[in-house]
């Protein structure tokens, strides 16, 4: 069995409680092994998203197309319309809409009926967090 290499957070053996205020922490008002905690991911990644976009609250450059275009991402749309991502981007490519229907009413998806139980297709993260200032003024929340 090939085994695979864990990428999200690993919590530690912290047999210590720090006295002291990082930098990160005074800047930020959390400590990066929260958000860590909070996102799975390692605590490096914490730091290059300050590094690479000046904020720990941003995980992408900038939207992908589906933010872009519909301020929503692929998955949310896939649930909401109840439809395999892979079909968005096909109507997408083929129709330049998403939510396009057309009059064909027989089912034509080749996809299998399981793919919201997929791990692939269970993370529906956007390219902003909730706490980045801009998030209400991207998505109209």
């Amino acid at each position: 069995m090939k085994k695979f290499r864990h990428t999200g957070y690993v919590e530690k053996d912290r047999t210590y409680e720090m006295k002291f205020t990082t930098n990160f922490e005074k800047r930020w008002g959390e400590k990066a092994r929260e958000i860590a905690k909070r996102e799975d991911v390692s605590v490096p990644t914490i730091h290059m998203r300050v590094y690479n976009y000046g904020t720990p609250y941003q995980r992408a450059a900038q939207p992908t197309v589906w933010e872009e275009k519909y301020r929503k991402t692929q998955l949310e749309i896939a649930y909401e319309l109840d439809t395999h991502p892979v079909t968005l981007q096909q109507k997408l490519r083929r129709y330049g809409d998403c939510y396009y229907s057309s009059a064909y009413t027989k089912k034509k998806s080749n996809h299998r009926e399981g793919w919201k139980s997929d791990p692939k297709y269970t993370k529906c993260r956007r390219w902003l967090m909730p706490e980045h200032p801009d998030y209400s003024e991207f998505f109209g929340e």
